[in-house]
């Protein structure tokens, strides 16, 4: 897909990755392989390793990949079973071993994922900007995992947001009030706007199968 959007766009684009992105594969070889397609494709900017990116004079652009850590709802209790882990051999394989495997792999992913977003946003808010966009995958906090135009029960949340990646944007974003942070992101497939703080605006997009909009 990344490949055809080079061909017929042709212009640079700036993307994060997703859970379905791995799904078939182990995440490690996924990543890998994006890598080299970015190395010999230049119109296609992974956020991961670029960093940040200079969109005006005022405003800088981060991404970085995220996974659901289970840190929202209830989900001891939820009967939840997403393709992640049927699909994604990593997760697959800490799931037969049970339930609670599985979510230490979810937040040990999700958590490794927020460290990198805090280096990025360390140096990103020294410099002289006004607005900071922050593209993720996964909504960061509960007011942004919009799904069929309702927020997420108890039951899906687990699996819809990432509290690591949320509390590392909340900090950053509370301290250093001057600047605009806003964050796009998708995962919960419906679109939603939430405010977190005055100057703290995520906007959730909105996507169906094969029809991302």
């Amino acid at each position: 897909v990344l490949k055809e959007m080079v061909v017929y766009l042709k212009i640079p684009i700036y993307f994060v990755l997703g859970n379905h992105d791995f799904y078939h594969g182990e995440i490690a070889k996924v990543k890998k392989e994006v890598s080299h397609l970015c190395n010999a494709e230049l119109l296609l900017i992974w956020l991961n390793e670029v960093k940040v990116k200079r969109l005006t004079n005022d405003t800088l652009l981060i991404g970085q990949d995220s996974w659901a850590d289970g840190r929202y709802g209830n989900y001891q209790n939820s009967n939840v079973s997403l393709n992640d882990s049927r699909l994604i051999y990593d997760l697959f394989t800490q799931k037969i071993l049970g339930k609670n495997k599985l979510l230490q792999k979810m937040q040990q992913l999700a958590d490794a994922d927020a460290k990198e977003l805090e280096i990025d946003l360390v140096e990103t808010v020294k410099s002289s900007v006004k607005k900071i966009i922050i593209l993720t995958h996964v909504p960061p906090f509960v007011g942004a995992c919009w799904h069929e135009e309702k927020i997420s029960d108890e039951n899906w949340l687990p699996f819809f947001a990432s509290k690591a990646i949320g509390d590392v944007i909340f900090k950053f974003a509370e301290k250093n009030p001057k600047i605009d942070f806003m964050v796009l992101c998708g995962h919960s497939h419906s679109e939603g706007i939430y405010q977190s703080l005055d100057n703290l605006l995520v906007k959730t997009g909105k996507a169906e199968y094969y029809r991302p909009e």
